[in-house]
């Protein structure tokens, strides 16, 4: 049977699997078996409560001792008998050097089954002399409080006679070198439970014979008064003090104070050490011993010593507070320099982040760089000016432009140069009836009010089929000379120049030219004067920029300041931010800016009568639409349970480059969202 039970105990079943086959054995050793039986069992009990290295194993060990106890009692007294304790609490059980810890705890579970006789006689008196030596040895305060449970549980075992006030003397000894290693709660707790029950079993002895007291006090006066260079006492000594009877306090005092024996460094060394206890969370009586003694030592006129024992505790507590205060100052120390540990970390790391973000943008303008060249030579790119079908229109924009071209001026300049129709483009001339070589020229009559330039960003790339975008960089002046065909001295002598301040540029954000979005910057300039027509020409002065303005960005519902350096470097701060639409405004001339009535160069042309009530009922009808539709809208968001904070009143199709709500220059662009279906006066 011992063997089936060793094996399920050394198997990989389950816990509950193991347990259940173990019930079933521990089942069966209730029924009769023979003395060899019963002793292979007891040994494998024993192996598995000492040695077992889990709390199922000793578990199971305990369960078929108590079994064997009961049910087969003749031959648990012939096992557990006097020689087998004695060389278990001797030599141990387990490996050499490394005995098991729960030898006591096996002692005490075998004592309740010994029967009354010979046999149990002898092992109490073997006890009474191995729990004598085992205080002597000085064991932990674990072990010590399992002597303490023992003893409790059998007073038997108590040793007697001069033993019993040697066993006091020295329990006192071992209480005074307690030292509690644990930092957690639970350790402490569990620190403060073992003094307890160690310190009450010297209660319990007293009682039984109160001779012992008065030599138990005495060891521990000589324990705290010892001036020898050691270690301190344990304060767990405050726990004997508060058993003893209060009746004794002063005929015990007494005689410490009129002992000629102890030394003032004894007596001083004693008091501080008995003022230390005072902390020691369950101690009783503490501060009616120390008053006592005081008072004893006041009555017998030993006042240095308490002159003494008073400087050194207040030396001791200056010590406290400086020890804290370095602490303190210490932590400061530490949390500075974890701070500034910290710190640098932080910069190096914001550091790299930075040279990588870098890198990076260096790469990308790399790549962007290398795209631009391939797109040079794949395709025939161009930016440049263009007007509209007649001479004078108010509207001019770019289409082409040189190759290299980096500046407005020289895309208008290339855009109103002369070109030579040749070969395959020659011009058919009505006279000759022939094509012949000719030179197309293109001429501005007059100068717009408003000149809106737009530069040709999308082109077609024939190797992949698809449009992409143009992200040359444009030097976009704040200054403008438009040559018109009225007499300029910088041209020729039959052009003028118009001047024109910038006044708004619309920026394309993106990479791609089927999606982006789109931003403005605008100012709200000072009028600049130009001489009239027919002067000589622009002075130096002239010429200069009009007084610069408040620039600001227009950004869907963002509105923020800004500056020119912004609009002019907008493509350098942001590879893929382009302008795309520049708003120039004419200079007034100095003629017609002194006239009150006429604050614009050019007045706009007088409207039909019919036109001008047409356009007035198609606006009302307008309005109207707008109204209802408002109120539609009103009365539909007002039926639903929870309303967005916003209206999904935008073009609902996005892509990689555009998935906000972008503002644009139309809705097909990606506009703000209401589309300009007519025109209001």
């Amino acid at each position: 049977m011992d063997k089936i039970l060793e094996a399920v105990m050394l198997s990989s079943y389950p816990t509950n699997v193991k347990q259940g086959l173990a019930r079933r054995v521990i089942e069966a050793a209730k029924q009769p078996m023979d003395s060899a039986q019963c002793w292979a069992m007891l040994e494998l009990s024993t192996k598995l409560y000492l040695v077992g290295d889990t709390k199922f194993k000793r578990e199971i060990g305990q369960e078929v001792l108590e079994v064997y106890g009961r049910y087969h009692l003749e031959a648990f007294v012939e096992f557990f008998n006097a020689h087998f304790l004695l060389t278990l609490l001797q030599e141990g059980y387990g490996t050499p050097g490394h005995p098991s810890p729960y030898v006591l705890d096996y002692v005490q579970l075998g004592l309740q089954f010994i029967p009354e006789g010979p046999a149990a006689e002898g092992v109490f008196a073997l006890l009474r002399l191995e729990v004598l030596r085992k205080v002597c040895e000085r064991p932990g305060p674990r072990q010590c409080a399992k002597v303490a449970r023992l003893l409790s549980q059998y007073p038997r075992c108590i040793p007697d006679g001069r033993h019993r006030l040697l066993f006091c003397q020295q329990l006192v000894r071992c209480i005074g070198q307690f030292q509690c290693l644990a930092e957690g709660e639970e350790g402490i707790v569990e620190f403060l439970s073992h003094v307890n029950r160690v310190s009450g079993l010297l209660p319990k002895i007293w009682r039984a014979q109160a001779s012992s007291i008065l030599p138990s006090l005495k060891e521990l006066f000589a324990i705290i008064s010892s001036t020898e260079e050691q270690e301190p006492p344990s304060n767990a000594l405050a726990s004997v003090v508060q058993y003893v009877p209060l009746e004794l306090m002063d005929g015990v005092i007494r005689n410490l104070t009129n002992d000629d024996s102890i030394t003032d460094a004894q007596m001083m060394t004693a008091i501080s050490r008995m003022i230390d206890w005072v902390c020691w969370p369950l101690g009783k009586n503490i501060d009616k011993w120390i008053i006592t003694l005081l008072k004893g030592l006041a009555a017998v006129k030993k006042f240095s010593i308490l002159i003494e024992v008073s400087l050194s505790k207040i030396e001791k507590e200056q010590e406290k507070v400086e020890r804290k205060e370095e602490k303190k100052e210490m932590e400061k120390k530490e949390v500075k320099e974890e701070k500034e540990v910290k710190h640098e970390e932080e910069e190096k790391l914001e550091k790299k982040k930075e040279e990588k973000e870098m890198v990076e943008k260096e790469k990308e303008k790399e790549e962007e760089e290398r795209e631009r060249e391939e797109k040079k030579k794949a395709e025939e790119g161009c930016l440049g000016p263009r007007t509209g079908g007649n001479q004078g229109a108010p509207c001019v924009e770019q289409m082409c432009g040189p190759e290299g071209s980096r500046s407005v001026p020289d895309l208008i300049n290339y855009f109103l140069s002369p070109e030579t129709l040749t070969a395959e483009n020659r011009y058919h001339c009505e006279h000759c009836a022939s094509l012949q070589d000719a030179e197309k020229v293109v001429e501005l009559s007059e100068g717009p009010r408003y000149l809106i330039l737009t530069l040709l960003r999308f082109s077609f790339d024939l190797r992949t089929m698809r449009r992409r975008k143009i992200l040359d960089n444009i030097s976009i002046p704040l200054f403008l000379q438009l040559p018109v065909a009225s007499g300029c001295p910088q041209q020729d002598q039959d052009q003028v120049c118009a001047a024109y301040d910038l006044c708004s540029v619309v920026v394309h954000s993106g990479i791609s030219s089927e999606s982006g979005h789109y931003y403005c910057y605008a100012r709200e300039g000072a009028t600049a004067t130009v001489n009239p027509p027919g002067s000589p020409g622009l002075s130096s002065a002239e010429k200069l920029p009009a007084p610069e303005s408040q620039w600001y960005l227009f950004n869907d519902t963002r509105v923020s300041f800004s500056s020119f350096e912004s609009v002019s470097n907008v493509t350098s701060f942001f590879p893929k931010d382009t302008a795309y639409v520049l708003f120039y405004r004419q200079r007034a001339r100095e003629g017609l800016a002194a006239e009150p009535k006429a604050p614009r160069p050019h007045s706009e042309p007088t409207l039909h009568k019919d036109l001008i009530e047409a356009i007035s009922k198609d606006n009302i009808l307008y309005l109207q639409e707008q109204e209802k539709e408002a109120r539609s809208r009103s009365a539909y968001i007002s039926t639903l349970p929870k309303s967005p904070p916003w209206g999904r009143d935008f073009d609902e199709d996005k892509d990689e480059d555009d998935e906000g709500s972008p503002g644009g220059c139309d809705p097909a662009a990606g506009g703000s969202g209401s589309s300009f279906h007519r025109l209001v006066f």
